[in-house]
Order: C-alpha cells, then structure tokens, then sequence
C-alpha cells in the first residue's frame, strides 16, 4: 500500500481525514483486483435496485472506515477550550449567536464554528473584539500580535520553526504565516498553545489584571533559595538534575540549581512535561499542591524519572496526604533550614520528597542524610 495513506495533510480535523479518505482511495483504485466474478446477476423484472457492488468495494470501504477511526488526530483531539470561552463570554452577555453575528458582521455559521475552536483567526479577532476579550496566558509574552505572541514562546523554549510545525502537525510555511501575520485556523493556534504551555484562556479585557495574579510565588524568589549543601548532597545521590521547574531564572550562571533546563514564573513550569531528573522548590503558597500533583503525575506516567522536592513538612495538609503518603519515598530532615542567605531559620520544618528513583538512589540518600527521618527505614 501506498506510503502516503498513512500521512495527513497539515489541515483542520474534517479536511485531514476526508484527504486521507481520498488519497486512500486513489492509492487503492490502481491496486483493486478484478472480482467481477463476485457481482449478482443482473436484476430482472421491474425496477433496477442500482449498480451492484462488489465484496472488493465492501472490503475497501471498510477500511476507509478504520482510517478514519484510528487516525491520531482522533486520539489526541483539542480541549476546544478557546471555543468554550467564547460560548461562555457571549452567555454571559446574554446575546445569542444570531445577535452576535449582526454585532460582528460575521454569519451565524462562522460563529458556530468558532465555538468549535475552528473557523479562521480574521474572524476570530472580530469575535474577541465584539465580546471585549484578550488572548492571556500565565506563560504567554506580551507582543503586539497573537502571532509575535507565540513566535516569542516558541523561542524561550528552544524550539525551531521546522521542529515546532511537525510537533503540532502543520507545514512549516503555515507556521510562519501565523507567527509572521497572526493568520491561520484557530485550532491550529490553540495546538500551537497547547504545545507551548502557554496556559491561554480568554478573559475579559477588565479583569485581565487579576488574570495574573498569582498567590505563593515566594519560593522562587532568593529569600528561598535552597540551601547548598542540602544541594550538594543531592547532586552526590542523583547527579545534575535535568528539570529545574521553580527556577528564579534561566541563566546557569546566575542560577542555585545546577540543571540542563530552568522554568521561570513566566514560563509556568506546571504546564511543561518534566523530563528525566527533576528537582523542584515549589512555591509554599496554597497552591503547593499543584505541584506536589504534578510531581506525581510526571513520575507517573513516565515522563520523569525522579522528582526530588524540597517541601514544607506540613503533615496536616490534604496535599501531603494526597501525593506524598504513599507516593513518594520521604526524609524529614532534623531542625529548620536557613533558605538562601538568611541569618534565621524558616519557621516550619522541611521534607525532601522523592517520587520515584531507584532503590540505589533512595539508599544513597538515606546514608547521606543519617539523622534525618526516613520513611520506611
């Protein structure tokens, strides 16, 4: 069979399989045996039911079915979270689709699709401007356009323009049209979103203020730093760490945490996949949680093979009981750290939580912190 049945075209859902369907069925109509032998004798006598079909046709239209059922794009569809913003914006200012299309000149069908995270970006700015909506997102940069937008976080991640166009599945000249003219298909800006970890979400123009408020974020400022030789130990156990999600910056020589990748606050390390040795100092705020979450999860599913955190020993809290008891191997250490280059102690106790790792490493660990408390020891 033909290579290309295999391959989908850089379009939006329905025109990626129905070009699948069709380039399907060209590759296969040079390859279709002669089974003429297997039609029905003609019908005789009154009216005709129509052409006969072969057991050939049958056995070839069931495989146009599977194609399309085990396409990828099947299995790792949108969220259609920009489209269920806009729903919820337009209900919220209690207009109906038909209102918003006289308001914004666009048909009602346009609208529809929209709210289905398609249709195209020209229509989707006049949406966003008759509803008074932005574009925002915790790791999103400010830019004059949505296309800047995302050519800047496609750089801060490292990423080329061909390597970024296959990741999301579209040509690499469809790339630079969205980044270079902010035009396109709005799933493929919200893959591209997606991609990137760029938490977006579509608010209101009023409240886009608040949007980025973010309670908790102290860890990640100097004052709580961790402590070098809690570090040095570490290294000696785990080695160079590959992920450092909770970094106060991306430069390796500024940076307290030797690591091959760094998240800073605005690149919202929650968002990013964690790969391979992850240290991680969480904000202590009330949102401590989502990462002790998020350590667990990575570990896992298998993106991450160690997750070290260095957290409070707050053993009263539903985040310890939730993704630490039982999900991580724990060392309480003796007394109170003194964070970065303060003179006085923290006040609360602190825990090095370890999801994951190998029996080496956790005895490792074990041996070079003697008087600290170990689960399971």
């Amino acid at each position: 069979m033909d290579k290309r049945t295999t391959l989908l075209p850089p379009s939006p859902l329905f025109r990626r399989l129905n070009a699948t369907y069709q380039r399907s069925k060209h590759a296969l109509a040079s390859q279709r045996p002669d089974m003429s032998s297997l039609n029905p004798p003609p019908f005789r006598g009154g009216k005709s039911p129509g052409p006969p079909i072969s057991l050939a046709r049958v056995i070839k239209d069931l495989f146009y079915f599977y194609l399309v059922l085990t396409s990828p794009l099947l299995k790792h569809s949108l969220p259609n979270q920009l489209g269920k913003d806009l729903r919820t914006a337009r209900k919220t200012q209690h207009l109906t689709q038909a209102s918003l299309s006289h308001k914004t000149g666009l048909s009602i069908p346009a609208i529809r699709l929209l709210e289905r995270t398609r249709g195209n970006l020209s229509s989707w700015h006049k949406v966003l401007e008759g509803l008074c909506l932005v574009l925002e997102g915790k790791s999103l940069p400010s830019a004059d356009s949505v296309g800047a937008r995302i050519a800047l976080l496609r750089k801060r991640c490292g990423l080329g323009q061909r390597s970024f166009a296959q990741m999301i599945g579209i040509s690499q000249p469809t790339l630079v049209h969205l980044e270079r003219h902010s035009r396109g298909r709005v799933d493929t800006l919200e893959r591209a979103l997606l991609e990137l970890g760029a938490g977006a979400r579509l608010v209101s123009e009023s409240s886009r203020t608040a949007f980025y408020a973010q309670a908790g974020t102290s860890s990640v400022h100097h004052g709580w730093q961790t402590p070098s030789w809690v570090l040095e130990i570490l290294y000696a156990v785990f080695g160079m760490f590959d992920v450092d999600p909770c970094s106060s910056t991306r430069d390796r020589r500024s940076a307290s945490v030797r690591a091959r990748t760094y998240f800073t606050v605005d690149d919202n390390g929650l968002s990013r996949p964690w790969r391979g040795k992850v240290y991680v100092n969480p904000p202590y705020g009330r949102g401590i949680g989502d990462w002790t979450t998020k350590a667990k999860l990575e570990v896992e599913v298998g993106n991450a093979q160690v997750v070290v955190g260095l957290v409070p020993a707050r053993t009263d809290t539903i985040w310890w009981h939730r993704d630490v008891i039982g999900n991580a191997s724990i060392a309480c250490l003796r007394g109170r750290l003194r964070f970065g280059n303060s003179e006085q102690s923290a006040p609360f106790p602190s825990a090095l939580v370890v999801w994951g790792g190998t029996p080496a490493q956790l005895d490792a660990l074990r041996k070079a912190l003697p008087d600290a408390w170990h689960s399971g020891a």
